[in-house]
């Protein structure tokens, strides 16, 4: 199955590089992660920034 994940995120700087990571690593048997989507508005810090360098 494909699969698309929504992350919302409000000032993340702290720990969205940590997650993006570790969706990209996932090893499952039936579901295959097309595309993550990270929906950030309003933040202070460099979370919109981290997101984009993940960025294919």
């Amino acid at each position: 199955m494909r699969c698309s994940v929504g992350i919302t995120a409000h000032n993340e700087e702290a720990n969205i590089a940590r997650l993006l990571d570790a969706m990209l690593t996932q090893q499952l048997d039936e579901v295959e992660i097309t595309e993550i989507i990270v929906v950030a508005s309003g933040c202070t810090d460099n979370t919109c920034d981290i997101a984009r360098d993940f960025e294919a």
